[in-house]
């Protein structure tokens, strides 16, 4: 796990993160037929009776950039980040949101992504 000394602002975290090759039609732009990466791994495979496991198509990155660190008073210390999704093809996917966790679940997804995931290449 990262170190709490390197919770600070401005600190940039990169991992390897799942993504699916998305083919469809858009909600905003129902005529246009789109394919894309997209990030996570959204679809699954049974690997034992009842148990399903996530299923991408290649790796890309995440950024986590931190904007700041605040701990107000009597709550857990929270930190306010921007996460850049890299596709497999090393493009920027989309502008970045504010997110922001308290530093234990943040350096949890610092590290890792939340499930295993199996890579099936298309």
């Amino acid at each position: 796990m990262i170190a709490l000394d390197k919770v600070v602002a401005g600190a940039v975290f990169e991992r390897l993160h799942p993504f699916t090759w998305a083919r469809g039609y858009l909600s905003s732009r129902p005529n246009d037929y789109v394919e894309r990466w997209r990030p996570g791994a959204h679809e699954s495979i049974e690997t034992q009776p009842g148990y399903f496991k996530p299923v991408c198509h290649a790796e890309g990155i995440i950024r986590h950039t931190i904007v700041s660190v605040h701990k107000p008073p009597g709550y857990q210390e929270r930190v306010f980040f921007l996460r850049h999704y890299y596709d497999p093809e090393e493009d920027f996917v989309a502008p970045p949101k504010l997110h922001h966790l308290v530093t234990r679940a943040f350096r949890r997804e610092v590290e890792r992504h939340q499930t295993d995931y199996e890579i099936q290449p298309l």
